[in-house]
């Protein structure tokens, strides 16, 4: 079930567009919260043996590729952000598209995020766009500061900053709710994927052949090399925060320890750029999707392949469920979900 928050603004015809930035304050108190005008018919889950499709989504008319997903804490609300510049917000049990969030068509959504209370959706976007959108209703926020196309964006656990990252070469942070710039901080290259540890006080930022690690305060840390250049598109703490992990363009997951750096494996099977990795909510398994599409499962600790999903196009990001029982991938016009052993 979608929460009351959103359903309270469903649905909303002929929604504006406009935006408001964080600098001029205010906004529309009217929502700008649309259903999709090429929304598909609804495809409920169904269950599924583990490594098997239990829900296949389809973006309408106007197939587009998925680049980013998020999920809330209960699992009941997906939002996915395309090629085409949309934000879409799914209702996961119905298997259907119920809202369209405002944005710049035309300009790719490389990420979104979904604050921890489950009200504000953030999207990075080419050219510079960071935006905030109310899911209470409002015109959305933007946030000025990068000079380039935003890669990543990202809520700490306790939703009062969000951190962005872009081919400018830096990570901002912006004080929450009202998106005042906080510090800056200078990556090696394009700051591709963020992730918080779940203690919020760390920031893993992944670049070309690296993870740089920085303080919550801005304070540049350890940097962690992946050894052979490759560049990093996806970064995640495991659950207990004692891990790293960082998919890469050289076909591996490399895992280090938080507390001193080490590495600690390198997780190998793919033959294609991976673009995203997450944990299992127990930490016990690591998933992988990339441009060999479907995914990848390993054993945290053992390294092991556990499942090798497979299905067609390329996959550029994942997120399992809170229940560790699915993920759900994008790739080019659908949205898979897969059943986890």
């Amino acid at each position: 079930m979608l929460p009351a928050l959103l359903l309270a603004v469903l649905p909303v015809a002929g929604c504006g567009s406009g935006t408001t930035t964080a600098a001029s304050g205010g906004a529309s108190s009217a929502p700008r919260c649309a259903a999709p005008a090429d929304a598909p018919a609804p495809v409920p889950p169904t269950a599924a043996a583990p490594g098997a499709v239990g829900q296949r989504l389809t973006l309408g008319r106007d197939a587009r590729t998925v680049l980013a997903l998020a999920l809330s804490a209960d699992g009941n609300l997906l939002v996915a952000g395309d090629r085409s510049g949309r934000v879409t917000l799914w209702d996961r049990a119905a298997g259907a598209a119920v809202c369209e969030l405002p944005g710049e068509p035309g300009t790719a959504v490389n990420d979104v995020a979904l604050s921890p209370d489950g009200r504000t959706v953030a999207s990075g976007s080419d050219r510079g766009a960071v935006r905030l959108h109310d899911l209470g209703g409002g015109a959305p926020v933007e946030l000025p500061g990068h000079d380039g196309d935003v890669e990543a964006v990202a809520f700490a656990p306790d939703g009062a900053t969000l951190v962005t990252g872009a081919d400018d070469d830096t990570v901002r942070f912006h004080a929450l709710p009202g998106g005042d710039p906080g510090p800056v901080v200078a990556v090696p290259d394009t700051a591709r994927a963020l992730a918080w540890s779940p203690d919020g006080g760390t920031v893993a930022v992944g670049t070309d052949g690296a993870v740089v690690l920085v303080g919550a305060d801005g304070t540049p840390g350890a940097t962690l090399d992946t050894g052979d250049g490759s560049a990093v598109n996806g970064v995640a703490f495991a659950p207990d925060g004692e891990l790293v992990a960082a998919a890469t363009d050289g076909e591996r997951v490399h895992l280090w320890r938080t507390s001193d750096g080490a590495p600690v494996r390198v997780l190998t099977g793919p033959v294609n750029y991976l673009q995203a990795v997450t944990f299992t909510p127990d930490g016990s398994r690591v998933v992988a999707t990339g441009n060999q599409g479907g995914l990848w499962v390993w054993d945290t600790t053992t390294g092991g392949v556990v499942e090798r999903m497979q299905n067609r196009g390329a996959g550029f990001d994942v997120a399992v469920t809170p229940d560790g029982r699915h993920a759900v991938s994008g790739s080019s016009g659908e949205i898979w979900t897969w059943s986890l052993g």
